[in-house]
């Protein structure tokens, strides 16, 4: 049993990277060893990724089942159910995703970074995690109208180099997948419940500065960084709610642009400047 998302979730395939939880199960997720059935045009959500054997059903927001070979690994397998196949599963349950990691500072605020791969939210993350924030989920955010967020993935993927930075060592840590040289890196617990999230900022390369983003520019900027946008839209039907819900919220939320250069080295200046701004 696991609690992820607000949800609790009891699953046949280990999931560290969850939280522990206890209580009737919200989710249920079966994995099954035979060959996956033909007809798929049951209403559910299919998925099948290109590079490996493995096929994911997900119906109603609350099931989950997976066909892999009885040999897969299982980070190779969680590493697509903990990414588009949650998503899938959230925008069932009328929750925006959004490609972010979420942080709680000591002060009890909650923001989260968003950007493409690769613009550094987990290594910020990290960083905020040394320094004592808390961590409430890496890559994938779920957000419900009111802009509440619960604690999602407890851990955080980096690669190799960004392992170096912050003084880890890939020996003692899970690979987040057999063909990545990204590995998992365990964070502490949290407390579980719904914060509201205060700001978001975009993570863009450049010199260091911050903009307040408002109006339209905040909208599209949300929109912009949506986490697997066209899986939202082949779940709701090919609706305007993934537009109508990012507007909403993106005029409750401070939403602030990053700029920051590419520079790993400069990871902890960028950090600072980061925690100045909130506090300011």
């Amino acid at each position: 049993m696991y609690r992820a998302f607000g949800l609790l979730i009891d699953s046949e395939l280990p999931l560290p990277e969850l939280a522990e939880g206890r209580g009737a199960a919200d989710v249920i997720i079966r994995r099954h060893a035979q060959a996956p059935p033909d007809e798929r045009g049951d209403g559910a959500y299919w998925f099948a990724p290109e590079e490996d054997p493995f096929v994911y059903r997900v119906a109603n927001g609350a099931q989950i089942d997976i066909w892999a070979p009885p040999d897969a690994l299982r980070e190779d397998i969680s590493i697509w159910l903990l990414g588009t196949v949650m998503a899938a599963l959230l925008h069932q349950r009328a929750r925006l995703t959004v490609h972010a990691n979420c942080l709680e500072t000591p002060q009890g605020v909650s923001v989260a970074f968003a950007g493409d791969s690769g613009a550094g939210k987990s290594s910020l993350a990290a960083m905020a995690a040394a320094a004592g924030w808390a961590v409430l989920g890496d890559d994938l955010l779920a957000l419900d109208a009111d802009g509440n967020v619960h604690p999602g993935v407890l851990r955080l993927k980096l690669w190799r180099d960004d392992l170096a930075l912050l003084g880890l060592k890939p020996d003692s840590l899970r690979k987040v997948a057999s063909d990545l040289d990204k590995f998992h890196v365990p964070l502490p617990p949290v407390q579980s419940g719904a914060r509201t999230l205060s700001r978001l900022y975009v993570l863009e390369s450049g010199a260091l500065a911050f903009e307040r983003l408002e109006g339209v520019a905040a909208a599209n900027a949300l929109l912009a960084n949506l986490y697997r946008f066209g899986v939202g839209q082949e779940v709701r039907g090919e609706t305007g709610d993934q537009f109508t819900e990012a507007l909403a919220l993106a005029g409750k939320l401070e939403i602030w642009r990053f700029s920051r250069p590419d520079d790993r080295d400069g990871l902890a200046d960028h950090f600072a400047a980061l925690a100045a701004h909130l506090e300011a």
